[in-house]
């Protein structure tokens, strides 16, 4: 090989180092993630068009200009939520509850021109909380914790309201369902009601007790009126009674013990004293 070939040799390597070198100076690959699309927004340094490409890229990789900004969105629908504390209803009680929203790009490219990267919280996020405070104004508490039926009714006119302010304003958005989340008391209320319901519950545990001790006492009464109609009809004086009640009694315990293999009685006469055997 000559030295000119060789030369040349050497210099077209040269260049395609430094074209190669250029390459990746100047630009770099982006790739796109799985249930997404990018939009490229082109920022030339010194010559060509810039702007939003119009056409998006879909999942896989590209190389593009190192100037160029890539922004990605999802293709599948997204729930964003919007949290409420103290909210007001109608009967001006507070109410706290989560909402959520379901919201699909129809087209990513226009949506990144038009509104940019931050399209919900600029154009989305206060109407749809303003929405949800309205109509939540219109409630009562009692139907919004316990109402099915005034709950998805409010729902369903969130999600015509939210679409119709899409409409409107046109941005390039699908409104999916639209969900009212558990509501329950502010914390305030809750903890008022809970202790309500305590008191509520000691008060009914003491009525019941009383009741209890009422019943009983009136059983003793009873009793009681009952022996002394029987102590009258037998013509006992009151001492007579009580040692006709005693044999009652120990002829009962006989009638049990007979039928004891452990039981022993001891008769003791009257005036004198007793004491177990220890064992």
């Amino acid at each position: 090989m000559s030295n000119r070939a060789k030369i040349n040799g050497i210099i077209g390597g040269a260049f395609f180092a430094i074209a190669l070198v250029l390459f990746f100076v100047c630009c770099r690959r982006v790739v796109v993630d799985a249930g997404h699309e990018a939009v490229l927004v082109k920022k030339p340094y010194f010559f060509g068009h810039g702007g939003v490409d119009k056409e998006p890229i879909r999942t896989g990789s590209v190389w593009v200009a190192r100037s160029t900004e890539a922004w990605q969105y999802p293709i599948t629908p997204v729930q964003y939520t919007e949290k409420f504390d103290d909210m007001n209803t109608r009967n001006k009680s507070l109410v706290d509850f989560n909402s959520y929203v379901k919201i699909t790009i129809t087209n990513i490219p226009l949506l990144q021109e038009k509104f940019g990267p931050k399209w919900y919280e600029n154009n989305i996020k206060e109407v749809y909380r303003t929405i949800i405070r309205n109509e939540s104004r219109a409630q009562t508490q009692d139907d919004l914790m316990s109402n099915p039926a005034i709950v998805k009714s409010m729902e369903d006119r969130v999600q015509k309201l939210l679409a119709e302010h899409v409409a409107n304003i046109a941005i390039p958005l699908k409104i999916h369902d639209v969900v009212i989340g558990k509501v329950t008391p502010n914390k305030e209320v809750l903890d008022e009601i809970n202790r309500t319901a305590a008191q509520q519950q000691r008060k009914n545990t003491e009525d019941q007790r009383k009741l209890a001790e009422d019943a009983r006492k009136q059983a003793e009464s009873s009793r009681a009126a009952a022996d002394n109609a029987y102590r009258q009809s037998m013509s006992l004086s009151p001492e007579q009674f009580i040692q006709n009640e005693a044999i009652k009694a120990f002829v009962k315990s006989s009638e049990l013990c007979s039928t004891g293999k452990d039981c022993t009685m001891v008769l003791v006469p009257p005036g004198q004293n007793f004491t177990l055997p220890k064992k």
